[in-house]
């Protein structure tokens, strides 16, 4: 039976894993639809024979890219990054702690059908990475970096329009869209994917890894290229599938 702390731990790493997972999917499926738009003029024909659902549709999904993005970032959000980091780091001794890593493995054994412990598991914990103040430090400094672009550039939509009816709320964050940087929202959602993997992989693997300063994502890249991206991430799977979709209502 798991404590009450490490419940906690994995319930917030998980929401943390499906804000990214949601503001991806939603950046990404708007962001093929405009491109594609823009691209092809048998696509932009079609989408303008109905242009009430598709703008409904484009909205929706702008709308709640913000929303996702807030329960990350936004200061009042129940689960935000910055409250899984200090929950973490008050109970690092006992959920990154070597008997908290082999209590993961030997979960991961059960899983297996196993009930023994494995022969390798007593080296691999004596061996394995465990967190210092470099490794809060790190991640805290790079949280705070993308949460001042957040609060910067995207915090006020929270405020002064999701706050609004749902014709202002449509309009408004449309031209707030419209004036985002593609390419440093592409690096605030590639950052919370990778913080997500820093923290795991040290609870679940006892595995430091890197945490660099994130460039656009690839997939990104592609689709402003006018290329289909293929890699197998969310990103990937979400743009190739609303490229589909547009393809498809023109024929």
């Amino acid at each position: 039976m798991i404590s009450k702390e490490e419940e906690n731990f994995r319930g917030m790493l998980e929401v943390l894993r499906k804000d990214q997972r949601e503001a991806s999917q939603f950046f990404y499926a708007s962001i093929a639809t405009h491109n594609l738009a823009s691209k092809s003029k048998e696509v932009a024909d079609a989408l303008n024979e109905n242009p009430l659902y598709w703008n409904t549709v484009l909205g929706s999904l702008e709308t709640s890219f913000f929303i996702a993005l807030n329960r990350i970032f936004d200061n009042k959000s129940r689960h935000n990054i910055q409250k899984l980091i200090a929950f973490l780091k008050a109970n690092s001794e006992e959920l990154l702690s070597p008997g908290a890593l082999e209590a993961r493995k030997m979960e991961g054994v059960r899983q297996q059908g196993g009930s023994e412990t494995p022969a390798w598991l007593p080296k691999y914990i004596d061996s394995a990475n465990y967190p210092d103040d470099k490794y809060f430090l790190r991640l805290e400094r790079y949280v705070n970096k993308y949460k001042k672009i957040y609060t910067d550039n995207y915090a006020k939509i929270r405020h002064e329009v999701l706050a609004h009816n749902v014709t202002v709320r449509r309009v408004e964050v449309s031209k707030l869209y419209m004036k985002t940087n593609v390419r440093v929202v592409s690096r605030i959602l590639s950052f919370v994917d990778a913080a997500y993997e820093y923290i795991w992989q040290m609870a679940w693997n006892g595995r430091r890894v890197s945490l660099r300063l994130h460039r656009p994502n690839r997939v990104l890249s592609k689709l402003l290229d006018g290329s289909l991206p293929s890699s197998g991430s969310v990103e990937s799977l979400i743009s190739e599938q609303a490229l589909k979709v547009m393809e498809a209502i023109c024929h």
